[in-house]
């Protein structure tokens, strides 16, 4: 098993930024072989940590296409 470091999310967000971030994050994560994903209490922020049996590919095939499910709806008021 592999335990990574994803992302820190600052706590100062709004919670609806929180919510849509960690929302999208964990479909990703799971969709990529994550088997447990968890928020670790003792960091700064939003600390999110993943655990892989096995890391995914870090290939540029693997990663083509990413970027086009941008939902411009999502996106709250500039």
């Amino acid at each position: 098993m592999q335990v990574v470091h994803v992302l820190t999310l600052g706590a100062a967000l709004p919670a609806v930024v929180h919510d849509r971030v960690l929302t999208g994050l964990e479909d990703s994560l799971l969709s990529s072989g994550a088997i447990r994903i968890w928020i670790e209490p003792d960091q700064p922020g939003l600390a999110v940590v993943a655990e892989f049996a096995e890391l995914p590919s870090c290939s540029r095939a693997s990663t083509s296409g990413r970027g086009s499910s941008f939902d411009p709806s999502l996106q709250g008021p500039v």
